[in-house]
C-alpha cells in the first residue's frame, strides 16, 4: 500500500476502511465474503480479513519456494508459532474471563487450531500443560517447559525465556550443518527477536524498576550480548554501537517507546532485504516484512478509527517507507 492510502485511510471512518478493503482487489474476496457469512462488528470483521488475506500470501510465499530457499523460509515463518505460544502463555496468565479469542498466525509449522483448542479447552496451567502433553505437536514439550515454570514461579518473564529458548533452540535445529549466506541471514534474524526481548527486560529492570530475576537470554545471532546487557548503566551505553541506537532519541525515552521503536527497526531492517541480494533469500524476506507491515498498518488504523483516536496519533504509529511507494 501507498502512502496515500494511509493517510486517506486515517482521516476516513470505519466505513471508509471497510468500503476501501471491498474495493482492493487483494482484499474484495475476502471481504464479500465476510459480508455474506459473519455478523461480527465491523472491526471483527476487517481484523479478520486482513489476516485471512496476509495469511494467504506469506502461505502462497511459501509454496512458491524451492531447495534451500523452500527450507529457510518455512524456519522463519515459525515466526508464528512463537507468537502464538507467547499469546497462549500471555492470555493464561492475566486469565481469560471476558478475554476475546485472538487471532491466531496460521502460516507457521503448527496447526493454528492447536494453540486454538489449548485457549479455549483449557481453564488453568495444569490444564495446559496436560493438553501439550497428549499432544504431538512441535511445540508441546516446549509449552509444557514454559507452562511448568509459570506454575512453579508465577513469573510470566522467565516462562517467556524458557518459551523463547526453547523456541529458538528447535529453529536453530533445522539449520544445523549449513553455512550458507542465507542461513546466516535468518540466524540473524532470529538474534534478533532476541535482542528485542532482551531489552525488554533490560528496561523493566533498570528504567521502571521492577525487580526481575529473569535471567538474560543468550543465542546465536544477537547484536547485544549478555555481558553488555549485565553492566549496561544507560540505554544509551547499551545501544551504542548497535544495530538498535536509533530507537532512542535519548535517555528520556519512555519504554513504551523505545520498544515500539525496536519493533518498526527490526521489521525497516527485513524490508530493507528486498532488493540486497536478488539471487538470495533476502527478496523473500523483504516481501515477507512488507505483507507484516501492511498487516500491523491496518489493523492498527481499524482500531484507531473505531476507538476514536486523532488522526495524527494514528499515522505516527504506522510504518511508512518511500521505498515501498515505488514498488507496491
Amino acid at each position: 500500500m501507498k502512502r496515500a492510502d494511509y493517510v486517506q485511510l486515517v482521516n476516513g471512518t470505519i466505513r471508509d476502511l471497510e468500503i476501501f478493503l471491498l474495493q482492493h482487489g487483494s482484499f474484495s474476496g475476502a471481504f464479500q465474503k465476510k459480508l455474506v457469512v459473519s455478523q461480527d462488528s465491523s472491526l471483527k470483521r476487517i481484523e479478520a480479513v486482513v489476516a485471512e488475506t496476509e495469511t494467504e500470501r506469506l502461505s502462497l510465499l511459501r509454496s512458491l519456494a524451492e531447495g534451500e530457499a523452500a527450507r529457510l523460509i518455512s524456519v522463519y515463518l515459525l515466526r508464528a508459532d512463537l507468537l502464538n505460544g507467547r499469546l497462549v502463555l500471555r492470555s493464561i496468565n492475566a486469565g481469560k474471563n471476558g478475554m476475546p479469542e485472538p487471532y491466531w498466525h496460521a502460516y507457521g509449522a503448527v496447526s493454528s487450531s492447536f494453540f486454538f483448542n489449548l485457549w479455549k479447552t483449557c481453564s488453568d496451567i495444569s490444564d495446559c500443560i496436560e493438553y501439550c502433553r497428549s499432544n504431538t505437536s512441535m511445540m508441546s514439550p516446549i509449552l509444557v517447559s514454559a507452562f511448568s515454570e509459570l506454575a512453579r514461579t508465577n513469573d510470566l518473564m522467565r516462562a517467556e525465556r524458557l518459551f523463547l529458548r526453547g523456541f529458538i533452540g528447535s529453529a536453530m535445529n533445522e539449520l544445523k550443518g549449513a553455512k550458507t549466506e542465507n542461513v546466516r541471514l535468518i540466524t540473524e534474524l532470529y538474534g534478533r527477536f532476541v535482542d528485542v526481548w532482551n531489552i525488554a527486560i533490560w528496561l523493566r529492570r533498570n528504567v521502571m524498576g521492577t525487580r526481575l530475576t529473569t535471567p538474560y537470554l543468550e543465542t546465536t545471532g544477537a547484536g547485544i550480548e549478555v555481558h553488555r546487557l549485565e553492566k549496561a548503566v544507560s540505554l544509551r551505553h547499551l545501544l551504542a554501537g548497535t544495530p538498535w541506537r536509533a530507537s532512542i532519541a535519548g535517555d528520556a525515552a519512555s519504554p513504551e517507546v523505545v520498544q515500539r521503536s525496536m519493533n518498526t527497526l527490526l521489521l525497516e531492517w527485513q524490508m530493507s532485504l528486498y532488493r540486497l541480494d536478488l539471487l538470495g533469500i533476502h527478496v523473500a524476506l523483504g516481501y515477507a516484512a512488507r505483507v507484516f507491515v501492511e498487516w500491523q498498518n491496518l489493523n492498527i488504523i481499524a482500531i484507531g478509527v473505531a476507538f476514536g483516536m486523532k488522526s495524527a496519533e494514528i499515522y505516527e504509529r504506522l510504518i511508512i517507507r518511500d521505498e515501498q511507494e515505488k514498488t507496491a
